[in-house]
């Protein structure tokens, strides 16, 4: 009895492709998660600065008298979208100057995956105004 000259996948091989298909698709699926987790760090800086840009914005249209009665904290609506989010607001004088003073914003969040999140912006004034010496 003679066996036909038939073409077939063996087990061994059948193995071997169900594994690369696998690890191929164990791979595809992991660059995504990071990939996603990636863009979800950009979209919360995203939300922080622009939060911070606000903050300055508003500080530049006060008058210089105004500044000193900030306060140290802040909030936005913004704030919101990111997990126990807290604005601090700090204030200096500029190398000594008691004309120019330095306006620090802060934002501390906690980030999607549990960690500390902690971004800052600064813009100075003087007693003339911003653009003034």
């Amino acid at each position: 009895m003679k066996l036909s000259n038939t073409k077939a996948f063996t087990i061994l091989e059948t193995l071997i492709a169900i594994a690369l298909v696998i690890i191929l698709v164990i791979t595809f699926f992991g660059s995504f998660l990071s990939a996603f987790n990636y863009l979800r760090r950009i979209i919360e800086l995203r939300t922080v600065n622009l939060i911070l840009q606000e903050e300055v914005s508003k500080v530049r249209n006060l008058e210089f008298s105004d500044i000193q009665s900030l306060g140290s904290s802040f909030s936005s609506s913004g704030m919101s979208s990111l997990d126990n989010a807290t604005g601090t607001i700090t204030e200096s004088l500029y190398n000594g100057e008691n004309k120019i003073i330095k306006i620090t914003f802060g934002v501390d969040w906690t980030t999607f995956d549990g960690k500390p999140g902690h971004q800052t912006m600064a813009t100075l004034m003087t007693d003339h105004g911003i653009n003034k010496k």
